[in-house]
């Protein structure tokens, strides 16, 4: 790996030195501040000479992101370091567009994976993540799903006895729909689930969304199904989707709830039809406010 050497000017000295306690007063804004303010520790600390390892631990910035960044300082200048090099002329922003989270700056604007372009075993990595991240986001013909829609139809169900490449697809859906929307953990298990899932295709056998149902007891409520989480391809929204598979859904679970939280989408959704609980429609409303 090319070893790159921080020389700072006097002025550049200075005005990292400025920016040191403006971004120390703003790190509980926000993501953005925070990994700001690492860029800059790192180059006040290579610009003085430090080892790696002590601006990894001063800093607390990773080894990659301390390398892309003395990487861009060396080739693009301090504005570069700091900012990140302009980009062009690629495939839609997805991950940049859609995901609850901030990107770091050098991160792929498309599947969001973070990773050094000059280490092989990094590429290697960011192509798995960004061919499964895509095949999600703009699915291709799948063989096996066309065979399972002729039998099925659009909905394609996904049990506890289905086989293993299924549940991993499902996850896949359910990954995208974890990092688009914030929440904590993938509602679905690649290694089997005992949910009632639905993949949902096309007679091309295109995987364009997915959702997943569930049985729900409880103490205070009456036991019923509830659609514990849908998602939808982003060149297939506004199409009918979400509407027509609520239909099939409200048709073969007698009872079933829409379980919140909400995204945008949903919430709005949710709101345009009439035959919601109040308890459904409060949860749709905060989410929208």
């Amino acid at each position: 790996m090319v070893r790159y050497r921080v020389e700072l000017t006097k002025d550049e000295y200075g005005k990292l030195q400025g920016m040191v306690g403006e971004l120390q007063q703003m790190v509980d804004v926000g993501i953005p501040a925070q990994q700001m303010l690492k860029r800059v520790l790192i180059l006040l600390l290579a610009g003085q000479g430090a080892s790696e390892e002590a601006i990894i631990d001063i800093s607390g910035a990773s080894r990659s992101t301390v390398y892309r960044t003395k990487r861009r300082f060396v080739e693009g200048g301090l504005e570069t370091a700091l900012n990140g090099p302009p980009r062009a002329g690629m495939t839609r922003p997805y991950a940049k567009e859609l995901y609850h989270r901030e990107l770091d700056d050098d991160a792929c604007p498309v599947c969001g994976s973070l990773y050094v372009k000059e280490l092989p075993e990094d590429q290697k990595k960011h192509r798995s993540f960004h061919a499964r991240t895509m095949s999600v986001f703009e699915p291709k013909p799948s063989k096996a799903l066309a065979k399972l829609h002729t039998k099925f139809g659009c909905y394609v169900p996904v049990t506890a006895h289905s086989p293993t490449w299924m549940h991993r697809r499902l996850a896949w859906i359910a990954a995208i729909l974890k990092r688009e929307n914030g929440y904590d953990c993938t509602m679905w298990d690649a290694s089997g689930d005992d949910g009632q899932g639905f993949i949902v295709t096309d007679s091309d056998g295109r995987a364009l969304g997915g959702c997943a149902v569930r049985w729900r007891e409880g103490s205070d409520e009456p036991a019923c199904w509830a659609l514990q989480w849908i998602w939808v391809a982003p060149p297939y929204r506004r199409q009918g989707l979400l509407r027509n598979t609520w239909s099939m859904l409200t048709a073969k679970y007698d009872g079933i709830i829409p379980e919140p939280p909400y995204s945008l989408g949903m919430a709005r959704f949710l709101l345009s039809l009439g035959s919601l609980s109040e308890h459904v429609k409060f949860a749709a409303r905060d989410a929208i406010s």
